[in-house]
């Protein structure tokens, strides 16, 4: 946070964070326990006062960052679900068409029955076994904290650092893929890798349907936090999420591909080219203006030289009268 030190866990196979200072000194070691897996994943709160270890056997530890001790544990077990004190919501299925919705349930929750994904304790068939706290994100103002446990991928945990506990849990039909907060409201967006926004406020948590062949994937905020873009493999679409009250609506999409119905695509060639027609009208026009123009000004050089060819001509009568009146006097003369 304030770069007065750098965190490093030690090898996979042993729990230990070591903490150097900037200069390269050892500054501690914490040591969680021994003989099991490492640290999974680490964290640090945006005001820097909290650090905060996704461990393997399903629990979140939090440490302050002065004295580097333990401040609480948040576990991710069976047993968070049978809290009366949480609010429990689930996604149902409320129609034919797969649209979804958010329904509070009642605690204890019954596991078999609320379609929760519990993996069990022996995975040596799996190569690449998933368990324990992976992802975990932290609100702007560091009220709240988000985590996942792979061990029940389509849970999420939303607990509240000020009191350190666990306030919603939110109960999705598939494997939650990312979750992240906005940049400057206590709003949480959750994907789920199909057609659906997933968004979670503090008054309430609900799902925004999106276009049927769309898959999200990621998102990505603008600078001020007003605007969101979600996207899959090939496009993407702009959501609004400046007002706080309201339902969030979808903005603009991306750029749609040539539609399949014939018809449409001659309708949308017949406007094209009366396009460019028109364009090609007004063209016609500014050309005829320039050759007017053109012979307005030839006009006005040929009448000036019609006045210059009549003084011409009338410079060459004076000296023809000039010439005539010089031979009348010679035959005077002679005559004399």
């Amino acid at each position: 946070y304030d770069n007065s030190a750098l965190l490093i866990p030690d090898t996979p196979t042993t729990c230990k964070l070591l903490v150097y200072s900037p200069i390269g000194d050892l500054i501690t070691i914490i040591e969680l326990y021994q003989y099991k897996l490492g640290i999974k994943n680490i964290d640090i709160s945006p005001n820097g006062h909290y650090i905060c270890l996704g461990l393997y056997d399903q629990s979140l530890r939090i440490f302050n960052n002065i004295s580097y001790t333990c401040v609480t544990i948040f576990e991710h077990d069976k047993q968070v679900l049978k809290d009366i004190t949480v609010n429990y919501y689930k996604e149902a299925i409320i129609n034919p068409e797969g649209e979804t919705k958010y329904v509070q349930l009642k605690p204890p929750i019954d596991i078999r029955n609320e379609n929760i994904y519990i993996k069990g304790k022996n995975l040596s068939s799996d190569k690449n076994p998933k368990f324990g706290v992976s992802k975990m994100a932290f609100s702007f103002d560091n009220y709240y904290l988000a985590t996942k446990n792979d061990n029940m991928p389509n849970i999420l945990f939303i607990w509240v650092i000020n009191q350190m506990n666990l306030q919603t849990v939110l109960i999705h039909l598939n494997e939650v893929i990312y979750f992240q907060w906005a940049k400057n409201q206590n709003i949480l967006f959750i994907s789920t890798d199909n057609n659906k926004l997933y968004y979670f406020t503090l008054d309430s948590c609900k799902i925004l349907q999106l276009a049927p062949d769309f898959q999200n994937k990621s998102l990505v905020f603008s600078s001020d936090g007003r605007k969101m873009m979600v996207k899959d493999s090939n496009n993407f679409i702009m959501v609004n999420i400046e007002n706080k009250n309201e339902d969030y609506q979808i903005e603009k999409e991306s750029p749609q591909k040539q539609t399949d119905n014939p018809q449409d695509n001659q309708n949308k060639e017949n406007i094209n080219e009366d396009n460019k027609e028109l364009q090609q009208g007004e063209e016609y026009q500014e050309g005829e203006g320039n050759q007017e123009g053109e012979e307005f000004h030839e006009g006005e050089e040929y009448h000036e030289g019609e006045e210059y060819q009549e003084g011409e001509e009338y410079q060459e009568g004076e000296e023809y009268q000039e010439g005539q009146g010089q031979e009348e006097e010679g035959q005077d003369n002679e005559n004399l």
